[in-house]
């Protein structure tokens, strides 16, 4: 299977976001996730949206979502946070000299990581789209996205907005990200631990941290 990158590009959102120096603090539950990206793929028969339509899509729907545009950095605290500066998306565009059935498969392939961005030796943007047209007219869309942008829940509703975005434009998103984590996660008046987390939730999963940076 051979495969050519025909575009890369950095695709920001339609609608900037007001504030470029606004900071989206990480919460406890954010920073105990994996530090990584995670990859994810979504394969479709012909026919297909254009690149052209998916692009605009995506700058649309990002407007509601800023914060997947936007790229980690630390707090006056030096706590990590996400900064709503209008950075952009990775978006890369592939042509596959090969019909679709031939490649991806419910058993799976070895393939796969060719369907979506690179993520060896990091990246700074929060979430990399590559898609991937095959011959047949059928298309992958292979995904990145950083854990510390959202879990599965959410990313699944970015996507859905994405796509209710691409089949109706200009039609109005029902779901939108509350990014006001303050008025969420409000601390006790007088701090205490009425469950011992660290060493039930957190505990396993920051020895496996300290395995992953050895």
């Amino acid at each position: 299977m051979a495969t050519e990158i025909t575009c890369t590009s950095l695709l920001k959102p339609a609608t900037s976001f007001q504030s470029s120096d606004t900071l989206i603090p990480l919460t406890i539950f954010d920073r105990a996730a994996f530090p990584g990206h995670v990859p994810h793929i979504f394969a479709f028969q012909s026919p297909t949206p254009s690149n052209k339509q998916l692009k605009h899509g995506l700058s649309q729907v990002l407007s509601h979502f800023p914060h997947v545009a936007g790229r980690l950095t630390l707090d006056s605290k030096h706590q990590l946070c996400i900064a709503l500066n209008n950075a952009g998306v990775r978006v890369v565009e592939v042509r596959v000299s090969s019909i679709l059935c031939k490649n991806i498969s419910l058993e799976g392939t070895k393939n796969l990581k060719e369907q979506y961005p690179s993520i060896d030796g990091g990246t700074e943007e929060l979430m990399q789209v590559q898609l991937n047209r095959y011959m047949c007219g059928g298309l992958v869309i292979g995904m990145t996205c950083h854990h510390f942008l959202g879990d599965g829940q959410s990313i699944s509703l970015f996507c859905s907005a994405w796509a209710q975005t691409v089949r109706a434009p200009g039609m109005h998103v029902l779901a939108t990200p509350f990014l006001d984590r303050g008025a969420i996660f409000i601390p006790r008046k007088i701090p205490r631990t009425s469950f011992d987390h660290a060493n039930i939730e957190f505990r396993k999963q920051v020895l496996m941290f300290c395995d992953f940076c050895l």
